[in-house]
């Protein structure tokens, strides 16, 4: 994957990627999930979203630092990531 750096900006293709935050590059999730062949859906009500193949997933709400990790649709884990999803 080819990334252009235009300022603090980052595209792929022409197509808006993410930005960076001290040195940090923050992605877009739907853009590098869709990528990498995985389906992402937004839940308005829980305000979360699932990141999944149909058998394994994530799940993770702005805000928080916590992914919630699938298996076969049932939930397996917490894991805490690195920087709050914004």
């Amino acid at each position: 994957m080819l990334v252009q750096f235009v300022g603090n900006q980052m595209y792929h293709q022409d197509k808006y990627l993410g930005f960076g935050i001290s040195g940090k590059p923050m992605l877009s999730l739907r853009y590098m999930a869709e990528w990498f062949g995985f389906q992402v859906d937004y839940d308005p009500e829980s305000r979360t979203i699932l990141v999944s193949t149909g058998e394994y997933g994530f799940r993770i709400k702005p805000g928080s630092k916590v992914a919630a990790i699938y298996w076969g649709g049932e939930k397996v884990k917490d894991y805490e990531l690195m920087e709050t999803p914004l």
